[in-house]
């Protein structure tokens, strides 16, 4: 083989590889979009879960009532109720010392306008799993049912 055609398949190699290279990087960014816009979503949701709870926890229930979606299943309960009702369950079983997320939905697999996620909370007096109901509504989450507080 002469120096040039040794010289003319390295270059054909060269842009093989890049060309590889460059299929490989489209094929990457393709598959990982819908993986980042599921790690996004769980983002959300726990963002949701931990403020909803951080709230509880430090007996913020204004705040907290601001992570229910308004028209839900509790669409009836206004924020005085809430916080009553939030003030009373503290009052019989202690106020809420820790929760964690035991169970998120795997929205890579559900569908559906709802999910439930399970948490378990633990108060003084008492240690309950709590589910909640939620909704994605545009870009951010909602606690649209809540089984305790």
């Amino acid at each position: 083989m002469t120096r040039r055609s040794r010289r003319v398949v390295w270059i054909s190699l060269a842009i093989l590889g890049l060309a590889l290279l460059a299929c490989i990087g489209v094929a990457a960014w393709v598959v990982a979009g819908p993986f980042r816009q599921l790690q996004q979503q769980y983002n959300g949701l726990m963002m949701l879960v931990n403020d909803y709870y951080d709230a509880i926890q430090r007996q913020d229930y204004a705040q907290a009532f601001q992570d229910l979606q308004p028209g839900g299943f509790h669409a009836q309960l206004t924020q005085q109720e809430f916080v009553q009702e939030a003030h009373d369950f503290d009052k019989r079983y202690g106020p809420v010392l820790s929760y964690q997320i035991r169970s998120l939905p795997n929205l890579g697999l559900e569908q559906g306008p709802t999910y439930t996620v399970e948490v378990d909370v633990a108060r003084r007096h008492l240690s309950y799993t709590v589910l909640l109901t939620v909704r994605q509504v545009g870009d951010s989450w909602k606690i649209i049912d809540f089984d305790h507080i």
